[in-house]
């Protein structure tokens, strides 16, 4: 049984099924967020999500010119200018930039590990039964 949780503009779907949490998205309510929140309330909604999908501690630094961002023993910089051009170009393009980051500095993940990971990758054809 899966029961519904929460949403509102500044959160994702939480879903709640017998014996743990899953990640759920929605890809229109993601548009939405990427297209009204500021930079960086996204940048934190962004790496929050991140957090939550593999269970890895995450922060945010501020810098003169941009953020870096950490997760475990990873790590990587955005500019202020890339964070807006990344949030404009699409609603989980900020995401995949972080993970691409990541993965070249050793983070190992399977790209078709949950429906969140796939929208990063804009892979839609894969369903998870849940």
């Amino acid at each position: 049984m899966i029961t519904f949780l929460s949403i509102t503009a500044g959160r994702f779907f939480i879903l709640i099924n017998k014996g743990g949490v899953l990640m759920n998205t929605q890809g229109w309510i993601r548009g939405y967020m990427a297209k009204n929140m500021e930079e960086e309330k996204f940048l934190h909604h962004v790496v929050e999500c991140l957090e939550r999908e593999f269970e890895i501690a995450s922060s945010i630094s501020k810098t003169n010119d941009g953020y870096i961002v950490k997760q475990g023993d990873h790590k990587c910089s955005i500019s202020i200018e890339n964070l807006a051009s990344l949030k404009k170009k699409g609603a989980y393009a900020l995401d995949r930039y972080i993970l691409d980051q990541f993965r070249g500095k050793g983070f190992d993940f399977e790209m078709t590990r949950s429906q969140y990971i796939r929208y990063c990758y804009g892979i839609f054809d894969k369903c998870q039964q849940m």
